[in-house]
């Protein structure tokens, strides 16, 4: 199935930044052995730990990048870069990701999308708190949790697939948009990613200190499921 995603942004003068399905971002294109080889190797052989590690060190990146809450989409778009660049065996330093980070923030439209995910993030988990604690009763109330749950679940599959797919200078507008498409085109990618939500959830329940860890797992949640295909 053709894949639509974004390019690096433009430079001055030059063409403006262009979306399809037969361009692949730069930061696709690997070396030989390194593109598809070693995410084999780092998921079954050698370099397991290596990446373990790099993957712990995110999402404690990603957690402090998404304390003030209205950073929460440009600290995935992130991390999300930084574990496809060690994936691929490119440079892959965390100025390079504290950089990503503010870039995402501040252009294309970050000022505007990210607020307005992390607020309809919020006020769905709100209803969810208020329902659970049984303070929304009657069909009414299961009517109105049952959809904050449905919005709920669009927003952050959407939103990792936006994170996954946004390239340094995107447009957040032009991200989202083919991140729609992709999760409509792509439905068993989206269950996985929403699965790996809901499990998050579920540790988090179990020991609350792994919130920490929460925003960096579903970075490399959204990374694996955008590779499946690639590399089977």
């Amino acid at each position: 199935m053709a894949r639509c995603r974004p390019t690096r942004a433009a430079a001055p003068g030059s063409a403006p930044l262009r979306f399809g399905a037969d361009m692949a971002p730069a930061r696709r294109v690997a070396t030989p052995g390194a593109r598809g080889g070693r995410l084999a190797r780092a998921l079954i052989g050698g370099e397991g730990l290596s990446l373990l590690g790099e993957m712990l060190a995110t999402c404690l990146a990603v957690a402090v990048l998404s304390v003030p809450l209205v950073t929460v989409l440009p600290a995935l778009a992130a991390g999300c870069r930084h574990l496809n660049r060690f994936i691929d065996a490119e440079e892959s330093s965390y100025r390079m990701l504290l950089a990503d980070f503010w870039q995402a923030f501040t252009k294309g439209w970050g000022l505007v999308w990210s607020p307005l995910a992390s607020l309809a993030i919020a006020l769905a988990g709100v209803d969810l708190a208020l329902w659970a604690e049984g303070r929304m009763t009657g069909p009414a109330g299961f009517a109105l949790a049952a959809v904050a749950a449905a919005a709920l679940a669009f927003t952050l599959v959407v939103a990792l697939w936006a994170a996954q797919l946004w390239e340094g200078g995107s447009s957040w507008r032009e991200v989202t948009r083919v991140a729609l498409q992709q999760a409509r085109a792509d439905v068993p990618g989206s269950a996985w990613l929403l699965v790996a939500v809901a499990l998050t959830c579920v540790f988090v329940w179990m020991l609350p200190v792994l919130v920490l860890f929460s925003p960096g797992l579903w970075c490399f949640a959204a990374v694996a499921t955008d590779r499946r295909e690639r590399h089977r």
